[in-house]
């Protein structure tokens, strides 16, 4: 894995002060930040709550603290169709026009437990980068509570501009590539790939060196690229035409960017995929040289008389295990030669497991969150040694 201290940091240019005021979208704050749309909904709707963007100063969660509380009465089919029908009229929330309502398209339906509504804008058949919102529905399809927000301006967005791209996606790539392992890569260093049939939205690019025969030294990369045309927005409702990328470089965990497709290919967004997740859970034990587990602070199992004579067992104190890693081969089955440990949050002595050995797991897990995707995507996970 390559030195932490040289794996950049996230960045997303939509809340960098320093790079909007370069790009010209930098506003002043305003004297009043509600939009007409919750003052409107705030008079038809009690105790309603309305959440702003520190950045583009529009709503990102709209609810009402009261659980019978409804953001649309109005009768409808399908979760859908109310969640349509909120969006066209109550825009004016996030300040849509009639044309930027059009921009917004349902993704998909869960009607697992409470249903839920995704939702994302789309111009030209672009993205919009973190135009995705999750509508709350009742099971009558009234309309609960939407987490995350629409961007205004974007069916304004010219055609002609938004089109006119001057950096290729293999120069994009290139530069992502750069940015992230301090190596130069080429543009001519990655070629066109065959796509997954489940990934229609998607373009895949595999690194593939031009100085064959040599040592490359630069690092590989450990499955293909993928990219995705988007429109990024700087606030203001200004929107540049850029790519989502997806880099997967040996040594690295796996990283997205968003590439400025414009001019000067600037680096507009960066998210290290992979998160480090400890698991802690309680536990009664004996504490004796097997380390074994008990049902209950108060165990007394089995019972030593077997017979009903009031037998009550001491009480012993819990203690909170942490797992953190997956020792080689099968976790049920029984432990070699050498002893593994686990960590604890206390000073006593530890206990290798529930069941006489310490499983403890780290996982790589690849979250998407700041980024949204046409299609669901189940966060890749990783078991690491």
């Amino acid at each position: 894995m390559a030195d932490k201290k040289k794996i950049p940091e996230d960045f997303h240019a939509l809340y960098d002060p320093g790079f909007r005021a370069a790009r010209g979208t930098l506003a002043q704050a305003p004297s009043h930040l509600e939009t007409a749309g919750h003052d409107r909904l705030s008079e038809e709707v009690s105790d309603l709550v309305v959440n702003y963007d520190e950045a583009t100063r529009l709503p990102n969660f709209v609810a009402s603290r009261e659980p019978a509380a409804r953001l649309s009465t109005a009768p409808a089919d399908s979760p859908e169709a109310a969640v349509t029908r909120l969006i066209q009229d109550r825009g004016d929330l996030w300040n849509l026009t009639p044309q930027d309502v059009t921009t917004v398209e349902v993704v998909s339906v869960s009607k697992r437990g409470l249903p839920t509504v995704n939702l994302i804008q789309r111009v030209e058949g672009k993205e919009v980068f973190n135009s995705d919102v999750t509508v709350a529905v009742s099971p009558n399809n009234e309309v609960i509570s939407v987490a995350g927000q629409l961007f205004p301006g974007a069916a304004a967005a010219s055609p002609m501009a938004m089109a006119a791209t001057t950096t290729s996606e293999e120069e994009a790539i290139s530069r992502a590539a750069f940015d992230l392992s301090g190596v130069a890569y080429e543009a001519a260093d990655f070629s066109p790939t065959e796509a997954p049939a489940d990934s229609p939205q998607y373009r895949f690019y595999q690194f593939t060196p031009q100085e064959e025969g040599e040592d490359d030294p630069r690092p590989t990369f450990e499955r293909p690229v993928r990219v995705k045309d988007v429109m990024f927005p700087l606030g203001e409702e200004q929107f540049v035409p850029a790519y989502y990328i997806e880099l997967w470089i040996e040594g690295f965990p796996a990283f997205a960017y968003v590439v400025d497709a414009v001019e000067e290919p600037d680096a507009l967004f960066r998210k290290n995929l992979t998160n480090v997740a400890d698991f802690r859970y309680r536990v009664f034990n004996t504490r004796d040289d097997i380390c074994r587990p008990e049902d209950g602070p108060a165990p007394g199992t089995p019972h030593p008389t077997g017979v009903p004579d009031c037998f009550q067992a001491p009480t012993i104190k819990e203690k909170v295990v942490e797992v953190e890693s997956l020792l080689d081969g099968d976790p049920w089955l029984p432990r070699p030669r050498r002893p593994p440990t686990a960590t604890t949050a206390s000073r006593t002595p530890t206990c290798s497991s529930l069941m006489g050995w310490a499983p403890a797991i780290s996982w790589e897990r690849s979250s998407r969150r700041g980024f949204s995707t046409t299609s669901t995507t189940i966060p890749n996970r990783q078991l690491t040694r």
